[in-house]
């Protein structure tokens, strides 16, 4: 485990009481909800290799910090509902004999949506941080942070969406890929689209020309806005998206896989021939 001990842990609580002798400790308490933590966290964002390597990693590393309050968050925000928790100006902690009241339902949903906020913007650090890590790029859940041009849960804030923002932008990510979906097969075809999907993590970054690095960070930073727009109940901006195709076919050479694509058939009609033995054949 990442957090394996309670100093360690409490460096992410500075405010937690301390635990009297001869209480459980707030580690003991809290360490089923921590495993369940770390192996969200795994699942859901990481994979097994990334957190191997925080495990090895010297505390002051900047990714392992946001691991670790990430981890510790969501633990808090599963376990706290089902302690007697007692919170005052000072701190919080666990209520151990009948002298101390719990915390009011009221207060304990703050604490509970507190951490909520506190692990989402870990998570926010940890995508950021994570984007060109080659060792990210190999483990299965990456193929789900890749499947969108959106791939980071900041986005939820542009949308005007503050709270629960992990799981508004789980919920959004189906949204996004229609989107995407019906702009590539229009308008940039689904062999650029995928290509963009994995470029924009630096995959394959070496391998071109800075015309075509430039070329296709234009293209995603174009699309971003209009992709944006239409989540917020927008309409397709019809002319905006022509004039980017205008850019994509101007340049067979930094777009091939465009140009090779069915997509690029629908800007290029059949040129009209004149033949005598045609009926429409004209003078």
């Amino acid at each position: 485990m990442l957090i394996n001990n309670e100093t360690l842990l409490r460096k992410y609580l500075p405010n937690a009481f301390a635990t009297v002798e001869g209480e459980v400790s707030l580690y003991d308490k809290l360490q089923p909800y921590l495993q369940e933590a770390e192996n969200w966290l795994k699942v859901s964002v990481t994979g097994k290799d990334i957190i191997d390597q925080f495990c090895e990693a010297e505390e002051g590393h900047t990714l392992r910090g946001e691991a670790c309050r990430a981890i510790i968050c969501d633990a808090l925000m599963h376990a706290v509902p089902s302690l007697d928790v007692v919170l005052t100006p000072n701190g919080f902690g666990i209520v151990s004999n009948q002298n101390i009241a719990p915390a009011s339902k009221e207060r304990i949903e703050r604490l509970v949506n507190s951490m909520e906020m506190q692990r989402d913007d870990a998570v926010m650090h940890l995508l950021k941080g994570l984007r060109l890590n080659p060792t990210w790029h190999e483990s299965e859940v990456f193929g789900y942070w890749a499947q969108t041009l959106l791939p980071n849960i900041s986005i939820t804030a542009q949308l005007g969406i503050r709270d629960h923002q992990f799981t508004e932008y789980l919920a959004l990510v189906p949204r996004i890929m229609q989107i995407e979906a019906q702009l590539a097969n229009t308008y940039i075809s689904t062999e650029l689209l995928e290509h963009l999907h994995r470029y924009q993590f630096g995959i394959g970054y070496d391998n071109y020309t800075a015309a075509q690095k430039g070329g296709r960070a234009y293209v995603i930073t174009y699309l971003r806005p209009e992709i944006l727009s239409q989540l917020r109940g927008q309409p397709l901006n019809e002319q905006y998206m022509t004039d980017l195709v205008n850019v994509i076919r101007s340049q067979p050479a930094i777009f091939p896989m465009w140009h090779a694509s069915k997509t690029a058939e629908l800007f290029a009609p059949p040129v009209f021939e004149n033949k005598k033995n045609a009926q429409g054949y004209f003078f």
